[in-house]
């Protein structure tokens, strides 16, 4: 298993990550709390994948892509496909290391 690395907390984040700096934790309780906090996550954004997965599938059994693209607004449409990029292209970068650490 590899290292988490070390993260400082974005904007509006402030406090979400453990105080390093603290003389009663070690480094090996930082790396646990980080790993639990990253297994939380995945969990919730698998659930939350899955809900965004049945609304476009909702969509999709729907509604004809003719349809929602000449009824559907651009811009909302655009920034649903830049996201749907972004997350494949996330999950493509994740899936490839997959591949690499089982080498």
């Amino acid at each position: 298993m590899t290292a988490l690395p070390n993260r400082t907390p974005g904007p509006g984040r402030r406090g979400q990550f453990p105080n390093v700096g603290s003389w009663m934790l070690n480094d090996e309780s930082v790396r646990q709390t980080g790993i639990a906090r990253l297994i939380s996550d995945l969990r919730a954004a698998k659930v939350e994948l899955l809900s965004a997965q049945c609304a476009a599938d909702r969509l999709r059994m729907q509604y004809s892509v003719e349809d929602i693209v000449s009824f559907g607004e651009p811009q909302a449409l655009k920034r649903a496909i830049a996201s749907a990029g972004a997350l494949c292209r996330f999950f493509a970068s994740i899936d490839e290391q997959m591949k690499k650490s089982k080498r």
